[in-house]
């Protein structure tokens, strides 16, 4: 295939340039001599060897020992802080949505043990094993966080009279299982408040798994975020939608399947889960930074 297209565009060169009548000799004689040159040029490729899938080439597993040798990858310290105040998890690691199927299964990151394989660089493995320690874990008393079940983490504030959630998560089934876990192990309360900290849509996509329309009609959920939040959500998640969702597939490799050669983490979060994401108009905006709020008790 490579011989007759250089071949023909030999041909074409040939015949739009020089004297007429030379041109039937010259588009021969340079036929003949790029196809010489491309017998030579797939000849060469043939003798090519391609590396073998999921083998890491020398150059990689080299690249990899330097850049690991480099870091304090025995240092224990951030698992530590990792696994501190754990409470519970999501028994097997499965959230499924209302027709039964998986939306996230920690369970296939269970590749994750030891030191990373040569195919991996050896900081993004260690993240990715911290990233992977997953469940509702106390941060201080009033103050809980549930992790490592969808790319961000959703934060839980023990108020007057119920929860004030901070980002629930990408979408409405992983909060709804995360704000479950918490209920079941803490004791089942209400949602006051709900604070998007900025438009990325793992920190509001989850909104409708924990509070509905009529809970923040009635005045009982109030939804708190930044002055342009709004329209900043529109912008990124509807106007430039379909751009955005490409840059995710590049960004965060959720189409690979999780293998130590493929998928292993996003480096700031696990990965994205892949429920339902909606959208829920601000209550409270504010305006600038430092204001004051009392939220259910909670300034």
């Amino acid at each position: 295939m490579i011989r007759y297209l250089i071949a023909s565009l030999s041909v074409l060169a040939a015949a739009c340039s020089g004297d007429p009548q030379q041109q039937g000799v010259d588009a021969e004689e340079t036929t003949r001599q790029t196809a010489d040159a491309a017998d030579q040029v797939e000849t060469s490729e043939a003798e090519i060897v391609l590396p073998e899938p999921f083998v890491a080439t020398e150059a990689t597993r080299e690249a990899n020992r330097l850049f690991g040798e480099a870091l304090p990858l025995d240092e224990q310290s951030d698992f530590e802080d990792a696994n501190r105040g754990f409470l519970a998890a999501i028994e097997g690691g499965v959230i499924k949505d209302s027709d039964g199927n998986v939306v996230w299964d920690q369970s296939r990151f269970d590749f994750l043990e030891g030191d990373a394989p040569a195919t991996a660089n050896p900081s993004l493995w260690r993240q990715a094993q911290l990233n992977a320690i997953h469940g509702l874990f106390e941060v201080v008393d009033g103050l809980y966080q549930v992790r490592g079940y969808d790319l961000s983490v959703m934060t839980v504030v023990r108020g007057d009279t119920g929860w004030i959630l901070i980002d629930p998560l990408l979408t409405k089934e992983t909060a709804a299982a995360s704000l479950a876990l918490v209920n079941q192990e803490l004791g089942e309360r209400p949602v006051t408040a709900v604070l998007f900290t900025h438009s990325h849509a793992d920190h509001f996509g989850g909104v409708r798994g924990v509070v509905t329309d009529d809970d923040v009609a009635s005045g009982r959920t109030r939804l708190f975020a930044p002055d342009g939040f709004a329209e900043s959500a529109v912008a990124e998640n509807v106007i430039a939608g379909n751009a955005m969702t490409r840059r995710a597939q590049f960004q965060f490799g959720n189409n690979l399947p999780a293998r130590p050669v493929g998928q292993l983490d996003s480096g700031i979060g696990k990965a994205l889960s892949t429920g339902v994401i909606g959208f829920m108009q601000p209550t409270d905006v504010v305006m600038e930074t430092g204001e004051r709020h009392v939220i259910d008790g909670v300034e």
